[in-house]
């Protein structure tokens, strides 16, 4: 007697069986995110973890699994047959913090597998239908015909781009600085913009070149047409359009960058060298240190007298809608302690506490909430506010300035 197990049946199975994913599933929304060739018959595939409750202190931001295929060439006209697991990494518990309390996860491995599966096989579909054997090493695209395919995928899906700039920190070692900018995605029908940010290493107010020490972004799971392209080019494509704009904004925006703290008739870079290389007599103790562990006193008292014993204010309007297409305005008030300065001349390190008094969401505290997920420095809003810091006071400074947040009911 022949026995058929519909497709029903599979799923009530593996739902009796994967306790991890059913765990993870009743907190997220575990969803593929695409495909992309990555060249040398590699393919990668993406699964998102979107939180249903991002103010759940367990649930804070999304999560991803990483992928990775090998196909075999020529390429089969059945998608599966020619596909190769090679490695697959689960979601960070950092950015879930749900992955140390699990315990096994080798039925969280199988369904992620079968999820990333299903997402290549569609993949494989889409360019086979596409293009004839688009995976070929011996195609020769150059870069301007690649470059006419972005350019038509992004008409086609009729999504609108624009580039912001986020702001500037001083980079040590080059004596330059990393500017960082947001590409800027809109699509037709949808409220949010999704967005990709990119670092540049900058001097004299151009670019050097990407900051490779920066995550680099994905652009292939972005929009449909995108993942037939090798993710090195597509890279390349974006990477030119941001030195574009950049050489193009930053010698206006900071050109003539003068601090209203100081006199106007002198250049800021000028008052600041007074400070830290003319220096001051040093102690016994402090003469027989290294450089970079001498207590910069001068330094030090610059910066307090200049940001301490004020009070600050600053708002910002959140990218997106929400979903009844109003707009957020989020307001910090804060005031600022100097910690320490550290080192000689530019390798000088200057340490910040910013103290946050009170966080507004349209004229309402909000503050509690950031006090229940333990005063993170790491979420958006305080990124927000970080680079206001330092677009708007610290980057103008030709020596470190490091930042950290703190609630002023905090123990520090």
């Amino acid at each position: 007697m022949k026995i058929v197990i519909t497709q029903d049946q599979i799923k009530l199975i593996k739902e009796s069986i994967n306790k991890s994913a059913k765990l993870l599933n009743k907190f997220y929304d575990i969803e593929s995110d695409g495909a992309y060739y990555l060249g040398d018959g590699m393919i990668q595939s993406r699964v998102r973890f979107t939180p249903k409750d991002f103010d759940n202190p367990m649930t804070p931001q999304y999560g991803e699994s990483v992928c990775n295929w090998k196909i075999d060439k020529p390429f089969s006209s059945i998608p599966g047959e020619n596909i190769t697991f090679s490695t697959m990494n689960l979601p960070d518990p950092f950015n879930v913090p749900l992955m140390d309390h699990i315990g096994n996860t080798e039925e969280l491995e199988e369904y992620l597998k079968e999820l990333h599966m299903e997402e290549v096989e569609e993949f494989i579909k889409r360019i086979i239908h596409r293009r004839n054997n688009p995976l070929n090493e011996s195609v020769e695209l150059n870069e301007g015909k690649y470059d006419k395919i972005i350019e038509r995928i992004l008409n086609d899906s009729e999504v609108i781009t624009d580039i912001e700039y986020r702001g500037r920190t001083h980079d040590r070692y080059s004596d330059g600085h990393i500017d960082e900018i947001i590409f800027w995605f809109e699509f037709p029908g949808r409220k949010r913009a999704q967005y990709r940010d990119m670092k540049f290493l900058t001097k004299n107010n151009q670019v050097l070149d990407i900051d490779f020490d920066s995550r680099f972004p994905n652009f292939n799971n972005l929009i449909d047409g995108f993942d037939t392209i090798p993710s090195n080019v597509l890279m390349e494509y974006f990477i030119e359009k941001g030195k574009e704009f950049l050489n193009q904004y930053l010698p206006s925006r900071f050109s003539n960058h003068i601090n209203e703290s100081v006199d106007k008739n002198k250049k800021f870079s000028d008052i600041i060298n007074i400070f830290y290389n003319e220096g001051e007599p040093l102690n016994e103790e402090e003469n027989d240190k290294p450089d970079w562990l001498r207590e910069n006193t001068k330094v030090k008292n610059l910066l307090k007298k200049l940001f301490e014993n004020k009070e600050y204010e600053f708002s910002f309007k959140d990218k997106w809608e929400d979903l009844d297409g109003h707009i957020e305005t989020y307001t910090f008030h804060y005031h600022i302690e100097i910690l320490n300065a550290i080192g000689v001349g530019s390798d000088t390190i200057a340490r910040v506490q910013v103290i946050i008094d009170d966080i507004l969401l349209d004229g309402e505290s909000v503050y509690d909430g950031w006090v229940e997920i333990g005063y993170s420095n790491n979420v958006w809003y305080i990124n927000n506010l970080e680079n206001h810091l330092d677009e708007e006071f610290f980057d103008v400074f030709p020596f470190s300035i490091y930042v950290n947040f703190y609630g002023h009911d905090e123990e520090m």
